[in-house]
C-alpha cells in the first residue's frame, strides 16, 4: 500500500506520519492538482472496501519548478548542504563513542565499523556523487538489512527526518530533473484532510503570511509602471510558477515614476519594518547611478535588497546619437558602452523589440551630462514604439504557447533571475517545527 507523503521519482522522501505542515502544503499550487481512477485494492482492504475504484488525490510538479519555489520562499539551496557536512560530522562521532562503549559485542562491532568506514572521509559533495550513483530507491526503505539490496540507503539515512524543504533542495540537487509529487489519497480516504483540496495549498500559502514574512511574497518596488509591467508579464511567461509569491508595486497608486522616487519608497519601508522581502530594481543608466548616491545601501535592513538592471553583452557596443553640434546638423551615429548610463527596461525587451525591419537596432539618444557621477545620461529612442511592439509580443506568445522560441527573452529572463537571487542572498530561516526545540531557546 502507497502511504502519503512527498514522493521524489517514486522514492517516499518524506512521509505524512511526521506532519502535513503549511510549509510543505505550499511548496505547491493548486492547479497542480492531479486525480485518477484506480483499484482500491491499491489502498489496501482496511479502507472503506467500497466502492472499487478511488479517486487518488495528488499534486505533482517538476524538481526544477519545486526548487524555483523554495528559492523564492526564502530557503537557502545552499543550507542543506551545510546542514548534512554537520550530519555526517555527528554522526561518525557518534557511531565512534558506541564502538568504544559496546566493545564485545562481535555484531554491533561489526556494525558500528562498516558505519565508521562508510562515514570516514565522507562530504555533502561526495554524498550526492554516491547517491547518484546508486540512484533512489521505490517506496522506503525501512530497515538497516535493506543497505545490502540498495546501496544508497545508508546515504539516505543520514537526512531521514530533516524539514520537507530541506530534504527536497538535497535530493533535487542529486536528480534536478526528477518529478515531486505528494500523494494525499490515503490521507484523503482515512479523512485526515478536512480542506477543499482545491484551495489546499493556496490556503497553507496564505496562513504562512499571516504568522510572518518568509512565505509572504516577495514585493519587487521598480521606477515605473512599464517596468512593472514588463517584469510581470515576463514572469507570467518565462515563471508562471512564481507569479504568486512575486508582488510588483500597484503604479496606479504611485503617479510619480523614476530612480529619485524609488529611492524615497526604499526608504520609507525601511523606517516602516516591512517584515517581506523587498527588492528595489533600478535602471542601469546613469540617472539611477546618480540617485543611489544618497541611498547607503549597507544600512538597510536584511530583508531589502537593491539591484540595478544586470549586464548585457548587446550594451557593450550598442548604436548611440551624440547631440548634434549645430542647430541644421544631424547626430552621428556611433557605437558606445551604455551600461550605467542608458540601459532602461525597454533595452532589456529582446532583439526583436529592438531591431526595425532592416535589421538595425534603435538606438540610444545621448541626453543631459550628470555631474556626480561624470557621465550621460541616455535614453533609447522611441519607447512608446518599443513598449507598444512588448506588448504584441506578449499577446501573441499567450495566444500561442509554442511561441516561446520563437522570440528573444533572454533580458527579461535575466532580469528576473537576479530578483530570484536576490531575495534568497544571506536570507536566514527557521524552521518551524525544529528536531531538538531547546537550542532555539536556550
Amino acid at each position: 500500500m502507497r502511504g502519503s507523503g512527498v514522493y521524489v521519482n517514486g522514492f517516499l522522501a518524506y512521509s505524512l506520519g511526521l506532519g502535513m505542515t503549511d510549509e510543505l502544503l505550499s511548496l505547491f499550487q493548486d492547479d497542480m492538482l492531479f486525480s485518477e481512477q484506480i483499484p482500491n485494492e491499491h489502498y489496501g482492504d482496511d479502507v472503506n472496501g467500497e466502492p472499487e475504484y478511488v479517486d487518488t488525490a495528488e499534486f505533482v510538479m517538476p524538481g526544477k519548478v519545486a526548487l524555483d519555489r523554495m528559492r523564492i520562499l526564502g530557503y537557502q539551496v545552499n543550507e542543506p548542504r551545510i546542514a548534512l557536512d554537520d550530519a555526517i560530522k555527528g554522526k561518525l562521532r557518534t557511531s565512534k563513542r558506541l564502538r568504544l562503549e559496546l566493545a564485545g559485542d562481535p555484531e554491533v562491532e561489526g556494525e558500528l565499523d562498516a558505519e565508521i568506514e562508510l562515514l570516514t572521509g565522507l562530504t555533502a559533495e561526495k554524498w550526492l556523487d554516491r547517491v547518484v550513483e546508486y540512484g533512489l530507491p521505490v517506496g522506503r526503505l525501512e530497515r538497516r538489512e535493506d543497505a545490502a539490496s540498495h546501496g544508497s540507503w545508508p546515504y539516505l539515512e543520514l537526512v531521514s527526518g530533516w524539514p520537507v524543504r530541506a530534504i527536497l533542495t538535497i535530493l533535487l540537487e542529486a536528480f534536478p530533473s526528477a518529478e515531486v509529487r505528494l500523494d494525499l489519497t490515503e490521507a484523503v480516504l482515512n479523512g485526515e484532510v478536512w480542506e477543499d483540496l482545491d484551495t489546499l495549498c493556496s490556503n497553507a500559502l496564505k496562513r504562512l503570511r499571516f504568522f510572518g514574512g518568509a512565505d509572504a511574497p516577495v514585493i519587487v518596488l521598480t521606477e515605473g509602471k512599464m517596468d512593472a509591467q514588463a517584469l510581470s508579464d515576463g514572469i507570467s511567461i518565462l515563471y508562471p510558477h512564481l507569479v504568486d509569491v512575486v508582488k510588483f508595486m500597484d503604479y496606479l497608486q504611485k503617479p510619480d515614476g523614476g530612480a529619485g522616487p524609488l529611492v524615497t519608497f526604499v526608504k520609507a519601508f525601511a523606517a516602516a519594518g516591512v517584515a517581506n522581502r523587498v527588492v528595489a530594481i533600478f535602471d542601469n543608466d546613469a540617472a539611477a547611478a546618480e540617485a543611489l548616491l544618497s541611498l547607503r545601501v549597507e544600512s538597510l535592513p536584511s530583508n531589502i535588497r537593491i539591484l540595478t538592471y544586470p549586464y548585457l553583452e548587446l550594451f557593450s557596443s550598442y548604436p548611440t546619437l551624440g547631440p548634434p553640434v549645430g542647430a541644421d546638423e544631424e547626430a552621428e551615429l556611433v557605437l558606445a558602452n551604455i551600461h550605467g548610463r542608458a540601459a532602461s527596461i525597454e533595452l532589456y525587451l529582446g532583439r526583436d523589440v529592438l531591431a526595425g525591419d532592416d535589421g538595425t537596432l534603435v538606438p540610444v539618444q545621448w541626453k543631459s551630462y550628470m555631474h556626480k557621477v561624470r557621465r550621460y545620461q541616455g535614453e533609447v529612442v522611441g519607447k512608446g514604439d518599443l513598449q507598444k511592439r512588448w506588448k504584441e509580443k506578449v499577446a501573441a506568445r499567450r495566444s500561442s504557447s509554442s511561441m516561446i522560441d520563437g522570440y528573444d527573452w533572454d533580458g527579461i529572463a535575466k532580469i528576473i533571475e537576479s530578483i530570484i537571487g536576490a531575495s534568497v542572498e544571506e536570507r536566514l530561516t527557521f524552521d518551524l517545527y525544529p528536531q531538538d526545540p531547546e537550542k532555539y531557546w536556550d
